[in-house]
């Protein structure tokens, strides 16, 4: 309880954040840090937050495919043909 009152106390009061970046979506290359606060070895140094430097992405290429060759559908005839062909395999294996 006595946190909660502190809180709405001191809650106008102007003061710097704790967590760098304060949202993820400020910079997302960066690692969270925390300032002064949470810091339990005073002489430590304080280093600056470590970033990332983008990696360069290659450059696209035109590249040239050959065409498809075009699949024609079989026309009546052709499948007239392969029955009668079938027919004929089939009334020759059976008369063995």
């Amino acid at each position: 309880m006595g946190c909660g009152i502190a809180d709405l106390l001191t809650f106008p009061l102007p003061t710097k954040p704790i967590v760098y970046p304060v949202y993820i979506w400020d910079d997302f290359d960066e690692d969270t840090s925390y300032g002064e606060v949470f810091r339990l070895d005073k002489t430590q140094k304080i280093d600056k937050p470590v970033t990332q430097t983008p990696v360069p992405q290659p450059v696209p290429t035109a590249v040239a495919t050959p065409p498809k060759k075009v699949v024609v559908a079989p026309s009546s005839q052709d499948y007239q043909e392969v029955n009668r062909k079938l027919n004929m395999l089939f009334d020759k294996e059976m008369q063995k």
